[in-house]
């Protein structure tokens, strides 16, 4: 029990670190966008902070499985991360409409540029950058202590990875006003998102119902078990 406590607030720090990091770089993403008037670093940037809950709600869910059972839940609250990893999931499908409705906007407008965009170039360059070292702390302690929540959100900062090229793309595309390209890869990236939130919620769900994922553990469990001196059948 003392173990499995350690592993739920390992959780919680990384949960709650890359809170404060995705929070960060959000703020960064949205002032520089408004600034210089671009539009995709704004648009990036509330994509960020849809991170933002997403993580944070990961992390709480985790704070709340640490809890002690009561006389209210005997069991504890550990399937609260279960539950949290649904909102997760229904976060990044919101994510993935908002990218799609942008994209599909961006198929035929392109802002005017007339100087070079340095700064929002360096904002999406250090998206980049933190969502890559945010998404590799997340999927190592999620498999350590295999939390559902923080390898949702690994998957989902993987994937912000990408996105954040792509704005990056879209950067200079709209300062070489190159039309079309943006608004299509846009897409197909909002599209991976959204298989990677029904996934989400989907598993969650499942759990939450007791389906039984996991033959091979089925099969160890019922040969421990028949294995005991008595045991007649599982």
């Amino acid at each position: 029990m003392a173990e499995k406590m350690t592993q739920l607030k390992r959780g919680q720090q990384v949960a709650f670190w890359a809170t404060a990091i995705t929070l960060l770089i959000s703020l960064l993403k949205g002032i520089i966008g408004v600034l210089f008037n671009s539009k995709v670093l704004v648009a990036d940037a509330f994509h960020s902070a849809a991170d933002t809950i997403a993580i944070f709600a990961s992390g709480f869910g985790l704070w709340l499985a640490s809890r002690k059972k009561s006389f209210r839940f005997p069991y504890g609250l550990y399937k609260a991360e279960t539950l949290l990893t649904s909102v997760i999931g229904i976060l990044i499908i919101w994510a993935g409409v908002e990218l799609i409705l942008d994209g599909y906007h961006k198929l035929f407008f392109i802002a005017p540029s007339d100087q070079f965009p340095t700064l929002p170039v360096i904002a999406s360059f250090v998206s980049i950058v933190a969502a890559f070292f945010i998404a590799r702390k997340e999927k190592q302690i999620g498999k350590a202590i295999n939390s559902q929540s923080l390898l949702a959100n690994a998957g989902e900062s993987f994937l912000d990875i990408f996105s954040s090229l792509v704005v990056l793309i879209g950067i200079l595309m709209a300062y070489w006003q190159i039309p079309y390209i943006e608004g299509v890869v846009i897409i197909l990236i909002a599209l991976l998102i959204l298989k990677l939130g029904f996934e989400n919620f989907w598993n969650s769900l499942l759990v939450l119902l007791d389906a039984n994922l996991d033959e091979n553990l089925q099969q160890q469990i019922e040969q421990t078990v028949q294995a005991i001196p008595g045991v007649t059948d599982v």
